[in-house]
């Protein structure tokens, strides 16, 4: 949890899995937590990014807001890979 901010620590920390370090279970319940993404989450992302991305931390930015909704959307079949590369461009 040293990559993420207080409040979304403190409210991870209550998910079952955090105090017995089971990842399995830690990410099964937080993934259950959080709705689906959806292709308009994805657009929303891309469309929002900064037209220059001329920092180190504006690319992990929004690489990591980026990388969060395509992979569900890739392992769910939403979209392709091809599809997913195209929308990083």
């Amino acid at each position: 949890m040293r990559y993420v901010d207080l409040p979304t620590k403190r409210f991870r920390t209550r998910f079952s899995g955090y105090e017995s370090h089971t990842f399995d279970i830690l990410k099964k319940t937080i993934l259950n937590h959080y709705p689906a993404a959806r292709i308009r989450d994805l657009k929303r992302v891309v469309a929002n990014q900064d037209n220059e991305i001329n920092t180190e931390a504006k690319l992990i930015q929004y690489h990591s807001q980026f990388r969060c909704i395509v992979i569900w959307l890739v392992t769910n079949n939403k979209i392709t890979d091809h599809s997913r590369n195209l929308y990083f461009c």
